[in-house]
């Protein structure tokens, strides 16, 4: 059975949540009881409530993820059924093998191999399947309704297509075992009746969902009819909530059965600008002063207010403008914090090295990279350079540009002539050359010539056609001879907290593993093209600002923030185009295309532009969450 309890967050959902647990375990206070939310955040904040606001024991009581929650299931099947393990891979996987599928089968896929072949292309295209994958879509039917002219005559060649190369992607990921979160969840519905994790439970709560996959909705289903369970769905009767009251009206109330199930708890009477809540409203001019403006204020807070650090919120639509500037920024007013945003990983200066790196033999060795890469700190050679007399990047790069070396072993060859005897430089434009001329000694040249040809014979050695766990292993290789692991100055024992520089290299780590996860395709790639993939993988990668726990300032995306209270709210990035985000439709599947999909076919997927309606939601949601400061 299902009941479903809706309302504000705070505090209906809230107080309702603590008054069903206390009823779960009035005759049993060791009863199992479980709840499931939609992310980590809200688990953090749960354990919060009812552990220090609330006093409540949590023995017995399971806080998850919906993906925790699968994995507990997974775990208890896995001895019964090794097939049913799925291997989890990224977005990457699936954009090349469209790639692959679209370039190597030519069968019903004509109309999506006249369009380019950028990499964009390629996300695109899984940005679309993804969505048929989330809706459920049943491949066959979607293309016999594009045969029996559901759709537009003069479309229906390309959705055809569309729909055929997502029935290769699912049979390619039902073969080799791989596939998303929704795939690994939708291989355990079989066995939820017979989970003994779900046998032991007493009740089961789904909390602060207002939207669910297909996947996600099928194993509510399952779920339910297994264990007693309770929604509570972030539900009012106001235009805000249109993108939660659509789904609840189409998808919960046909499972709600029986009277008295559904139960509405009563909203709040204090709006946003009320009595309770102090509105405040600022514009400045950049990210940067967007943070320090809030910096300031919360330290306002602080010391004028007696706020606590971790009863204050930093809220925006998304982290990504702001994922450089929070350490610098906050670490300049002394302001400890948490984030669940990161930094792109291809803005520090390892990963640039290490794609120069990788490219020397793609651009034969071009004098510049290679002058960046062997004078750089994090760089080294089989002759230690730190401490070195002879070690002298700027001599080296003065004696490269007047041997005018460009590219090439030829021309560098030149640097080995120049070491056998004092060379003297003579060029007064070049800025490394004072007074007008400069000795280098034929140590300097030697060492340099040393340098370089060891990094040409490292490079020499990479596979010019390989598959690419070969490539990978091959640039692992490279990267581990010439790149140091650790922090150039760094010393040997640091804190504890100050991981960062690991953290980037976990992050390299993780982008390798990505990329051998591909090799299943069986593909063979030039090394131009691997280091194409590579850049491409590293660009999409990011590197945690914040790894260490502290009672400090929350700054999350409004995603993440979903359910969380803060005494203090700063809701920063509210410009066009940034929240609300700005939407368009998808190019492959317009919204024409899902309205059929949809009432005609039956399929849960949303048209593209409703969207908006999930900004609003998003917004009114974090003003909710301000109970005496909203800025």
């Amino acid at each position: 059975m299902l009941r479903v309890i809706t309302g504000r967050f705070h505090p209906s959902l809230e107080s309702s949540l603590v008054a069903q647990l206390h009823q779960a375990q009035t005759g049993n206070p060791f009863a199992q009881v479980a709840i499931l939310v939609p992310s980590s955040t809200l688990v953090a904040r749960l354990k919060r409530l009812l552990s220090v606001e609330q006093n409540c024991a949590l023995l017995n009581v399971h806080l998850l993820t919906f993906h925790q929650f699968a994995l507990r299931l997974a775990d208890e099947i896995h001895g019964q059924d090794r097939a049913t393990r799925i291997r989890l891979v990224d977005d990457l996987f699936f954009e090349q093998l469209i790639r692959y599928l679209t370039r190597n089968r030519s069968s019903g896929l004509a109309p999506l191999q006249r369009i380019g072949h950028a990499s964009g292309t390629w996300g695109a295209l899984w940005s679309s399947i993804r969505d048929l994958k989330d809706a459920g879509v049943d491949p066959a039917a979607a293309i016999q309704g594009a045969t029996e002219g559901y759709f537009s005559q003069d479309e229906s060649d390309q959705l055809q297509a569309l729909f055929s190369l997502y029935a290769a992607v699912e049979e390619v990921g039902t073969t080799l075992g791989v596939g998303t979160d929704d795939d690994f969840a939708e291989s355990l519905i079989p066995f939820v009746p017979s989970s003994p994790f779900l046998a032991s439970l007493t009740h089961l709560f789904y909390y602060g969902f207002y939207d669910l996959t297909q996947v996600q909705l099928s194993l509510l289903e399952t779920v339910r009819a297994t264990v007693q369970t309770t929604l509570f769905f972030p539900l009012e009767q106001n235009s805000a909530y249109t993108f939660a009251q659509r789904f609840f009206d189409r998808h919960i109330n046909p499972l709600v059965a029986g009277p008295h199930v559904c139960v509405l708890s009563p909203p709040r009477d204090v709006d946003i600008g009320g009595s309770s809540v102090t509105l405040s409203i600022s514009s400045v001019i950049g990210a940067e002063e967007e943070l320090a403006f809030t910096c300031r204020q919360i330290l306002d807070l602080v010391e004028t207010n007696g706020y606590r650090f971790d009863e204050i919120g930093v809220v925006a639509r998304t982290l990504d403008p702001y994922g450089g500037l929070l350490r610098s920024v906050f670490d300049r007013h002394c302001i400890p914090f948490v984030t669940n945003g990161g930094t792109p990983l291809i803005h520090e200066p390892l990963s640039k090295l290490l794609l120069q790196l990788a490219s020397l033999p793609i651009n034969n060795f071009y004098g510049t990279t290679v002058l960046d890469i062997i004078s750089s700190p994090l760089y080294r050679s089989s002759e230690p350079l730190e401490g070195n007399p002879h070690y002298r990047p700027e001599q080296w790069k003065a004696m490269v540009s007047a041997l005018r070396i460009t590219h090439g072993r030829g021309e560098w060859e030149r640097v080995k002539r120049a070491s056998q005897s004092m060379l003297t430089l003579q060029d007064e434009t070049d800025e490394e050359i004072q007074g007008g001329s400069l000795d280098v000694a034929p140590e300097v040249a030697a060492l340099c010539w040393q340098v370089v040809e060891e990094l040409f014979q490292s490079c020499e050695a990479v596979p010019i056609q390989a598959t690419i766990r070969e490539h990978v292993d091959a640039l692992e290789q490279l990267v581990s001879r010439h790149l140091s692991r650790q922090e150039a100055g760094g010393s040997e024992t640091k804190s504890p907290g100050d991981t960062g520089f690991n953290s980037i290299w976990q992050a390299i780590e993780q982008t390798w593993e990505g990329l051998r996860s591909l090799d299943v395709l069986g593909e063979e790639l030039s090394w131009a093209e691997f280091v194409g993939l590579l850049q491409h993988a590293v660009e999409r990668a990011s590197v945690p600002v914040s790894s260490v726990s502290n009672q400090g300032v929350t700054i999350l995306d409004a995603m993440a923030a979903r359910g969380t209270p803060f005494r203090a709210l700063f809701v920063i990035g509210l410009n066009e185009k940034h929240f609300p985000r700005y939407i368009r439709e998808d190019p492959f599947l317009r919204d024409r295309h899902r309205a059929v999909l949809d009432s005609t076919l039956g399929f849960k997927i949303d048209e593209k532009l409703a969207g908006y309606d999930e900004e609003t939601l998003l917004f009114t949601l974090l003003c909710q969450a301000a109970t005496q400061r909203l800025f």
